[in-house]
């Protein structure tokens, strides 16, 4: 759980270091279940300069503490501090990162429409290796998750102020194993070039859309059919947490039938606009 200082540090700045929330045991046990998920994906082979990345969910029975992770006071506490008793998980995946060129100024639903609308709380923590400045440790632009402010870097993207990377004003979230970082979807963040290879878990607790425009934008992101959710709804069939996302699932999508808008994507690809339906 977060303290009430973590509470006001993450929403007046957009983000919160946890420290030593994990046991050398449990890491152990992350990082076998990590290589027992990255062997169900493709092959991946870095091609040295250039900047790519795989993940893997971590929801089926051959991560078994992974995808009991999601109902762990230690990530869903803070989730329901941030984002309400509500927030549903949303994501739940293990990544193997190799960002030659870096990760590049971005918020996670990359238009400041969907930031608006549609946003949750990110918790990633590295699983092999420590992360500082210079081996992809995350950078944050402090306060960038509020709407005004995200617009604003929206237009200095646009303008080619935040290249290079490592030449924007942030914090660098340097981490040690055991240690999460916990973020706003709509913060924008990014990692600067490095040469070695970046193993990490990511998880996403959305906030339960409370209007008509957040939930014609947020509920089309919950398929509850894909075989990720089918995998971890099998595995804990009798867990009250489950039971409950598929209560607040079902809720959502009744309430994307008569909200009364659409989400209206433009040409660029990039913008989007809320719009009657």
């Amino acid at each position: 759980m977060f303290t009430p200082d973590q509470v006001m540090h993450y929403q007046t700045f957009g983000y919160t270091i946890m420290r030593n929330v994990f046991t050398p045991a449990e890491i152990k046990t992350m990082q076998r279940e990590f290589d027992t998920a990255m062997a169900r994906t493709d092959d991946f082979t870095p091609t040295d300069g250039e900047s790519t990345y795989t993940h893997a969910i971590m929801l089926g029975d051959d991560t078994p503490f992974f995808a009991s992770l999601n109902e762990d006071q230690r990530i869903y506490g803070p989730a329901q501090q941030t984002m309400g008793d509500d927030a549903v998980l949303w994501e739940w995946q293990g990544y193997r990162y190799c960002m030659f060129k870096g990760t590049f100024w971005h918020a996670n639903d990359g238009d400041p429409t969907f930031g608006r609308y549609k946003y949750g709380a990110r918790f990633q923590w590295p699983l092999f290796e420590p992360v500082a400045a210079d081996t992809g440790a995350l950078r944050i632009i402090p306060g960038s998750h509020l709407p005004e402010f995200q617009w604003q870097l929206r237009k200095a993207d646009a303008a080619s102020l935040l290249d290079p990377i490592e030449d924007v004003g942030a914090v660098v979230c340097a981490a040690k194993l055991g240690d999460v970082v916990a973020f706003d979807t709509r913060v924008y963040h990014a990692s600067a070039p490095y040469h070695r290879e970046r193993r990490v878990f990511s998880a996403i607790y959305a906030h339960f859309p409370e209007t008509q425009e957040e939930t014609a934008v947020t509920a089309p992101g919950f398929p509850r059919g894909q075989e990720q959710w089918q995998q971890w709804r099998a595995n804990k069939p009798d867990s009250p947490f489950r039971h409950r996302w598929e209560a607040l699932v079902a809720r959502m999508q009744e309430m994307q039938k008569t909200c009364g808008y659409r989400v209206a994507h433009y040409e660029d690809g990039r913008t989007a606009e809320v719009v009657p339906a």
